[in-house]
């Protein structure tokens, strides 16, 4: 409901520059980063209420926690940048300990991880996107007022 909110305000308020606002201002190469991260949003929202079914608050915050950890790998990778060996090193090592907390749950949660294996598969996919999702944000020249 609220989206249908915020599009009719645009509409309202924007009236007849929507396109040029929202689509012909947009750098030709930021198009891609920008439909990225626009479902990557949507996607992330969605899996991050759906992992407080079956897995705790604190669980869900540490595996989002990840985020920072995997955003460095994906700007060596996708954005040439260099990462020390300092940083490689504290990047797997806080990827060992967060690893040992998801997989050494117990109790309820546990049983909902071994039910769940999708559930478990999106919250681990989860920093990804959010990381994929500042990578985008990087790749684009200019940020766009929707991003």
């Amino acid at each position: 409901m609220k989206a249908v909110i915020s599009v009719g305000i645009l509409i309202v308020i924007l009236n007849v520059k929507l396109k040029h606002v929202m689509y012909d201002r947009i750098d030709p190469d930021s198009k891609g980063a920008l439909a990225f991260k626009s479902c990557q949003t949507t996607v992330s929202i969605f899996i991050q209420y759906n992992a407080m079914k079956y897995f705790s608050v604190s669980t869900t915050g540490v595996v989002c926690s990840l985020t920072p950890l995997i955003a460095c790998i994906l700007a060596a990778i996708l954005l040439k940048e260099r990462l020390i060996f300092y940083t490689i090193f504290s990047v797997f090592v806080v990827l060992a300990c967060v690893m040992m907390i998801i997989f050494g749950a117990a109790g309820d949660e546990a049983e909902a991880m071994n039910n769940n294996t999708l559930a478990v598969v999106a919250l681990c996919a989860q920093p990804f996107l959010l990381a994929g999702g500042m990578i985008a944000a990087r790749k684009m020249k200019k940020n766009h007022p929707m991003a």
